[in-house]
Formats: structure tokens, C-alpha cells, sequence
């Protein structure tokens, strides 16, 4: 089908695309009609079903059906009906920036939304960005804000990030995708980077070899900046339950060395 619409032009097209009028919702969850559908992604058809399907936010979380709606924002981004549709979207935005495929429609939305939506997206995460900076999903929409969103809006999300705690610091820097948040602050324009060194308790060459060895380095040298009382673990200032989630994605060896660095005299 593919192939047809790439050999065929016009009168000829615009029939064939017809013939999907009426099944779109059941494309957009198909692992080959999903294909199809984004090469008539202008189909004015495919926005009115999708809007009209009443599981918009099904569709656009699903691992197909997000691709549909990052077509429809690329393609008609500023189009009335795209416009109303990715509205719908973002009253379940929560939703999206925290699940694995929503979170590429929320990107797509700061890059080809409506000027309101993008305004609404950027206000959400300056709203609560560490808790979305910590989310494996969330942390890649703070990099796409950071690196594609107006100078002012970029300014105020670092401000934000730049004022965690400790716990929310380590957290941060022991993800690839919260490491690579720390890696944007530090391209900023200063002060913003020099900021970044002095909030993870770090110099530049501290961060770059810890940056160079992944998200568990980097770990391990914010650890080094954070106080710790063999005698008195309460005296850190730190909840070991925070620590849990994260030794048990490490190796062994690793989660020796970061217990160790409290525990042990």
C-alpha cells in the first residue's frame, strides 16, 4: 500500500487515501497501517477521526499512534483542527510526560505546537521539573525544553533545577537521561554552567571525566561532594530510601562502592 501511494499521484492518491476514511483509529495501533497513514498524513480525514474517537490520549501514548500525531504536528501543526486535537492531548499532560511513547508528543508539541501549547508545556515542567527530571520519560522532555525553548523559558527552567537538593542532585546525575540534562546547563551561556560546577559541589574537570564515564560516574563524584557521619547517618542530612531505586540498577560492584562511601569508616 505504501508502495502505491508513492507510484501514484492526485485524483489517484486522493482516492486511495479515501478508502482508509473510517478505519483510522484502528491504523494508528497497527504496526503496518500506522506506515500508511503517515503518508497521507495531510488527509483532513485522519485529524477528524482521531479527535472524534474519544481515546485521544490512547492513541497519542501508544507506540504507533504517537508517531500519527508527531506527523499531524509536523505536517499541520498550526491548522485549526490540529490545534484543537493536541489541546485535547495536553489536558492529559501529566499522562504523557511520564509514559515511554507520550513523552515524544510532548516534544513534538515544543517544537511544532501552537505558541499557547508550547507556552502550557514549558509552564508545566518550571512547575514541577524535578519530579519530571527524575522520570526516564519526563527528563528527556526537560532536554528538549533546555535545548529548543525561548531564552527566557531556558533561563527559568535551569533556575529551577539549580535549586534541588542533594537527594534530588544525586538522583539527577545517577540517570543517562538526567545526566544529560546536567550536560545541557553546562552548554548554557554562564552563569548558568558555573552555577551547574558549584551546585554539584564539582570543578570542570571533575564533571568531565564523570560526564565521559556515563551516569553512574557522575554519580559517584556528586557523591563525593555530599557530607556523610559514619557515626551519625541522620547527620547527612539523607533518607536511605531515596538510595533504594538506584542500587538496584547498579552492578554489584558499584552499589559496594556507593554503600561503602556512608556506611563504612
Amino acid at each position: 500500500v505504501q508502495a502505491a501511494f508513492d507510484s501514484v499521484q492526485g485524483d489517484v492518491a486522493a482516492e486511495l487515501a479515501l478508502g482508509l476514511s473510517g478505519s483510522v483509529v484502528e491504523a494508528t495501533y497497527s504496526r503496518h497501517a500506522n506506515y500508511v497513514l503517515q503518508q497521507i498524513i495531510k488527509a483532513q480525514f485522519i485529524v477528524e477521526e482521531i479527535a472524534n474517537s474519544g481515546n485521544v490520549s490512547s492513541i497519542s501514548c501508544h507506540e504507533y499512534g504517537c508517531r500519527i500525531i508527531c506527523r499531524l504536528l509536523e505536517s499541520s501543526g498550526g491548522f485549526p483542527g490540529t490545534v484543537r486535537l493536541v489541546d485535547t492531548i495536553l489536558q492529559d499532560i501529566d499522562t504523557h510526560l511520564t509514559l515511554t511513547y507520550g513523552h515524544y508528543v510532548i516534544q513534538s508539541i515544543l517544537e511544532h505546537g501552537a505558541q499557547h501549547q508550547r507556552d502550557y508545556v514549558m509552564s508545566k515542567l518550571q512547575a514541577d521539573v524535578m519530579r519530571y527530571a527524575s522520570n526516564r520519560s519526563g527528563a528527556h522532555v526537560v532536554q528538549k525544553a533546555l535545548a529548543s525553548g525561548s531564552d527566557d523559558d531556558q533561563q527559568a527552567l535551569a533556575n529551577r533545577l539549580l535549586t534541588c537538593t542533594t537527594e534530588e542532585s544525586i538522583l539527577l546525575a545517577s540517570s543517562q537521561a538526567g545526566l544529560g540534562i546536567v550536560r545541557l546547563l553546562m552548554k548554557m551561556e554562564e552563569p548558568i554552567p558555573q552555577r551547574t560546577l558549584e551546585h554539584f559541589g564539582l570543578d570542570a574537570v571533575q564533571f568531565s571525566r564523570a560526564s565521559r564515564g556515563g551516569a553512574h560516574s557522575a554519580a559517584r563524584v556528586v557523591l563525593g561532594a555530599v557530607p556523610r557521619s559514619s557515626a551519625d547517618f541522620s547527620s547527612a542530612d539523607l533518607s536511605a530510601l531515596w538510595l533504594v531505586p538506584w542500587l538496584c540498577s547498579l552492578r554489584a560492584d558499584e552499589a559496594l562502592d556507593v554503600t561503602s562511601y556512608f556506611f563504612l569508616v
